[in-house]
């Protein structure tokens, strides 16, 4: 059996370095917690202002390119309502999907970072 001796200073797994670079060019949307909104939004970000402890809504930049500030409401007794999970790395999840239901009418998903855009299929007329 032969052994394996790995460098301190490099990776134990190949794939991790090549995935460090990848992350580093695509954009992924991370949580940024302040106490209170900025004045202008940056894009990727998803903000979570804190009051006394408490984190009641989010905000973040449409990611179409529309710079329309989209604010979710988290608070569980109130419609509609999203979840936002925030995982190791900083990425967003956020669940349900986000609909813009004026402007650019964007409807997509904010999975570990990442914008999956739902998209409308057109419905087939049966002959």
């Amino acid at each position: 059996m032969k052994r394996r001796y790995f460098n301190k200073n490099q990776p134990s797994n190949p794939h991790q370095e090549f995935t460090k670079e990848l992350q580093q060019k695509r954009q992924l949307f991370r949580i940024v917690r302040l106490d209170e909104f900025p004045a202008i939004f940056e894009s990727y970000n998803v903000y979570l202002p804190c009051d006394n402890g408490h984190t009641w809504t989010a905000g973040l930049l449409c990611p179409c390119g529309c710079k329309q500030e989209i604010y979710l409401n988290l608070l569980p007794g109130i419609r509609p309502c999203w979840k936002i999970k925030e995982h190791l790395d900083g990425t967003a999840t956020i669940q349900p999907s986000i609909l813009q239901m004026k402007g650019c009418r964007s409807h997509f998903f904010i999975r570990k970072g990442n914008v999956e855009w739902v998209i409308k299929r057109e419905k087939r007329s049966v002959h």
